[in-house]
C-alpha cells in the first residue's frame, strides 16, 4: 500500500480542504501525474488519468504528502470513496507521480471519464485556474522574481518599467535551489527553481496588476510551455507571504547549463543590492563556474 497521496485541487496547501491533511508530511510542492484536469462545475476539479503524456495538456500538477492510514480514511470520506465496489464519486487509484528529484507511487483520486458539463483545464493546475483567470485575479498580485526579472534595466528596455514600480525588496523562498536547468532554443541555460529540502532562493518581490501578469506570461513563454506559473510561500521582512506568484521551467534538464553572458549579467545586476551578500557571492560563483565550464569545452 502506498504511503503517499497526490492532491491537485481543494486539498492543496491554503485550499479549503487542506485541513484534512493535518498531520501529513509534505513531500513535494511541484509534482505532476499524466492525465487531463477538468473543472466539475461544483467547486472542485477531477483528474481523468492517462498512462503516459502525449502532449503539453497531459499533465496535472499538484502536491505529494506522506500520510497515515487514519488520514487516508478522512480523505476517502471527503472524496466519497467507499471501496473498489462503489458506488463512488471518485475512484482511488495508484499512479506514478513525478517530482523534481524523484518519482513516487501515490494514491490519486480520479474520475473514470470527463464529468458531464465539465470544463477542460488546459493548464493542468487548479491553483492557476482559480487564481489567475480574469474573473478572480486579485489586484495587486504579489510576484517573486529570482532570475533576469530582478533586473529593472531589462524592464526599461522592454518599455514596461511602469508595471514593476511597486517593489517590496528581498524575498526568500525556502525548500528550493536556483538552477540553470531550462534549456532555451539557443542551447544555453536559463534560471529555474528546483525543490531541494535545505535549499533557499533569494529574489525580488513586486506587486503587479493583470497587465504585468500578461507581460510575464509572454516573457516566460507560458503559451509555449517554456515556464509555467506556480504559487509558493515566500518570506519577507519577518513574515510569510502565502501563494506568491513565480515561474518554473516545465522541462528540466538533469544538469545545469551555462547561461548566456548578457543574461547572466541581467541576473547579477538585478540581484545586486537586493539579495544578501552571502547569496550574491554564491550566485556570482555559480554563474562563473558554469561560464568557465562552457569556455573549457
Amino acid at each position: 500500500m502506498p504511503e503517499y497521496v497526490f492532491v491537485y485541487g481543494t486539498l492543496r496547501r491554503h485550499e479549503c480542504h487542506h485541513a484534512c491533511l493535518d498531520g501529513a508530511e509534505p513531500v513535494a510542492e511541484q509534482a505532476y501525474v499524466y492525465g487531463r484536469l477538468w473543472d466539475t462545475g461544483q467547486g472542485y476539479p477531477a483528474v481523468v488519468p492517462k498512462e503516459t503524456g502525449n502532449g503539453p495538456e497531459d499533465r496535472v500538477y499538484g502536491e505529494i504528502y506522506r500520510i497515515t492510514p487514519d488520514i487516508l480514511v478522512k480523505l476517502d470520506e471527503l472524496e466519497d470513496y467507499t471501496g473498489p465496489e462503489g458506488p463512488n464519486l471518485y475512484d482511488r487509484v495508484v499512479r506514478l507521480v513525478h517530482a523534481d528529484r524523484r518519482d513516487f507511487e501515490a494514491y490519486v483520486y480520479v474520475f473514470a471519464s470527463p464529468p458531464e458539463q465539465g470544463r477542460f483545464l488546459a493548464s493542468g493546475d487548479w491553483k492557476v485556474e482559480t487564481r489567475l483567470n480574469a474573473e478572480t485575479l486579485p489586484e495587486p498580485l504579489v510576484y517573486f522574481a529570482y532570475g533576469s526579472c530582478m533586473d529593472e534595466e531589462r524592464f526599461r528596455h522592454d518599455g514596461v518599467e511602469r508595471l514593476f514600480q511597486d517593489v517590496w525588496g528581498r524575498g526568500m523562498l525556502r525548500g528550493y535551489e536556483l538552477t540553470f536547468t531550462r534549456r532555451a532554443q539557443d542551447g544555453f541555460g536559463r534560471a529555474d527553481i528546483v525543490e531541494t529540502p535545505d535549499g533557499r532562493v533569494e529574489g525580488r518581490i513586486y506587486r503587479i496588476d493583470s497587465v504585468g501578469v500578461g507581460y510575464l506570461y509572454g516573457r516566460e513563454g507560458v503559451a509555449g510551455r517554456a515556464y509555467r506559473p506556480v504559487f509558493v510561500d515566500v518570506e519577507h521582512d519577518g513574515k510569510t507571504l502565502r501563494d506568491v506568484l513565480t515561474f518554473t521551467a516545465v522541462e528540466k534538464v538533469p544538469r545545469d547549463l551555462p547561461p548566456p553572458e548578457p543574461y547572466a549579467e541581467e541576473i547579477l545586476r538585478g540581484a545586486r543590492g537586493v539579495v544578501s551578500g552571502e547569496y550574491y557571492r554564491m550566485l556570482e560563483e555559480r554563474i562563473r563556474e558554469l561560464l568557465n565550464r562552457h569556455g573549457s569545452t
